[in-house]
């Protein structure tokens, strides 16, 4: 079963769908009828018809309505319901075919769950009113992205987003085994020994074959001060040559804010002269930024603020380079939109900074994009 999100603005449906229509009768509770059985715990229920792929159909009485999947109104009628939906409504109806397959539907607004039907199979394409959940690519399970740092804060988070939204994923680690007991078991994600400091020949047998790779590497801390500039400067460098090696038609870089502090009076920003005191961090990550506009390869380079563990708190705020010089943003924020860069246009060749802001709108990730020039 593939899930799809799609956005309210945005309801194409498949000549086979199911409509869940409305209902503007009370239900009965624990109404049922031959060959089906379910309950229905809400007083007042927005149901429509739902079609068995079998000849038979659910024959509660309050199921009267047909509506057909493949008529024009159907788009219409399914943004009503989400505009209009009561927030606690909850109806579940489980219906039992004579060869014991099992369909389950639910309606738990504000999400709408739409059952499309095909030969043999089944789809769950699930529509959310938050303005914040783009469009999940149908063609995302035919692109692979290599992450470098994947067993890192931001990377096992980046990760799971690309799993969560149907790619192919290669994780670039050092350690198989601390790797495994980090990240998700999927049998699309691969594991594949990668060390960005190693050389660009080795890096490139890991990386080949992809459609994009990100970047989100970072130093640890130590007495080495050259650490930061083999991590965020020379081995993005490895990465990139690698990348060009194989082809690669896009990378993401989660870089930082504050990369070009010297440049736009932020010399003395405490966060400035902190996030320098290893080896120039910043710096190190500047000329890896550089190098990768100058690659010939499509790029999209984030630049977060504070890096946080907790969840989201706040919405997205994107904007351009060196504009922003304090603020703070969830990883899993970080995460979200690297991952959308993949295969957002309007991304390409950008560089942006992230915050999140209460106060800030919320918007698709594609909008936030396309309004930073």
């Amino acid at each position: 079963m593939a899930t799809v999100l799609l956005p309210r603005s945005s309801l194409p449906l498949s000549p086979r769908s199911t409509v869940i229509g409305p209902l503007l009768a009370s239900p009965a509770p624990n109404s049922r009828s031959s060959g089906c059985s379910g309950s229905l715990p809400v007083s007042s229920a927005f149901f429509g018809p739902l079609a068995c792929p079998t000849s038979c159909r659910i024959a509660h009485r309050e199921l009267s309505r047909t509506t057909s999947s493949s008529s024009s109104s159907s788009s219409t009628l399914l943004r009503r319901l989400l505009a209009t939906s009561p927030r606690n409504n909850n109806l579940q109806c489980q219906h039992h075919h004579h060869h014991h397959r099992r369909r389950h539907f639910m309606i738990s607004a504000p999400l709408l769950f739409i059952i499309a039907e095909g030969s043999n199979r089944s789809s769950l394409a699930k529509a959310e009113t938050g303005t914040n959940s783009p469009l999940m690519n149908s063609s995302n399970s035919s692109k692979t992205v290599f992450v470098a740092g994947a067993t890192g804060g931001t990377g096992k988070r980046i990760v799971k987003e690309l799993l969560s939204k149907g790619f192919q994923v290669r994780a670039g680690v050092r350690d198989l085994q601390k790797a495994k007991a980090a990240l998700p078991s999927s049998d699309n994600l691969e594991f594949v020994l990668a060390d960005v400091t190693q050389s660009v020949e080795l890096l490139a047998k890991a990386i080949g074959g992809v459609d994009a790779v990100i970047v989100a590497t970072g130093f640890r801390p130590s007495f080495d001060l050259l650490a930061s500039w083999k991590v965020d400067n020379w081995g993005t460098r490895n990465v990139v040559d690698a990348c060009k090696l194989n082809q690669v038609k896009k990378i993401v870089l989660v870089s930082s804010i504050l990369v070009n502090g010297a440049a736009i009076g932020q010399l003395l920003n405490p966060v400035y002269i902190i996030l320098n005191i290893f080896g120039l961090t910043l710096v190190a990550k500047l000329q890896a930024e550089n190098y990768i506009r100058k690659s010939g390869i499509d790029y999209t380079i984030i630049r977060p603020g504070g890096l946080k563990n907790d969840p989201p708190s706040g919405n997205i705020f994107l904007s351009r380079e060196d504009s922003i010089y304090e603020g703070a943003v969830s990883r899993d924020t970080v995460a979200r939109v690297a991952v959308e860069s993949v295969s957002t246009p309007e991304a390409s060749y950008k560089v942006v900074e992230l915050v999140e802001k209460s106060d800030a709108p919320a918007k698709h990730v594609q909008e936030l994009f396309a309004s930073v020039s």
